[in-house]
């Protein structure tokens, strides 16, 4: 082999792992749920914390980053996500919203039994009577993600 073929496969396996680096999500432990809190606040063991709309994405084959509905749509003023913590473990969550249909597997109406699965990967919260995924908790956010009737298009709710 040439020395430019070298240098060209050695750059290539570089910016490899430079791009499976970025991609990956990075977990983050319970304890780092409390972000939300005012800094130099104390942090009970029982707290609420209330999480706004940040993005509403509508994901399809031509706009693979997405495309933000949110400052489109005013079905998603005032959509938040609440978190209820007990002991320092999340044990319930509630959406207040007025999207007028179902876009989650497992609905959640009112305030739901929940719980933090800091096994799986991404973590989640998944609803006590029956494990559902609620939502996903990657880079600090928390995400929803469902789909309408198409399957090429999905729909990507982030909380922050």
């Amino acid at each position: 082999m040439t020395r430019i073929m070298k240098r060209n496969i050695l750059l290539t396996i570089i910016a490899a792992f430079a791009l499976m680096a970025t991609s990956c999500n990075q977990l983050v432990p319970m304890g780092d749920l409390v972000h939300k809190v005012e800094e130099g606040s104390a942090i009970g063991d029982d707290e609420t914390v209330t999480y706004a709309l940040r993005s509403a994405l509508q994901i399809d084959p031509m706009n693979l980053a997405g495309i933000n509905l949110l400052n489109h749509m005013d079905i998603f003023d005032g959509f938040t996500f609440t978190v209820y913590r007990e002991d320092e473990r999340i044990v319930a969550c509630e959406l207040d919203h007025k999207v007028p249909f179902s876009f989650l597997e497992a609905p959640v109406e009112g305030k739901q039994a929940c719980y933090f699965d800091s096994e799986s990967r991404p973590q989640c919260i998944r609803l006590s009577s029956n494990n559902a995924v609620v939502a996903t908790y990657i880079k600090g956010e928390f995400h929803m993600e469902f789909q309408l009737g198409c399957k090429e298009v999905s729909y990507e709710l982030h909380f922050k």
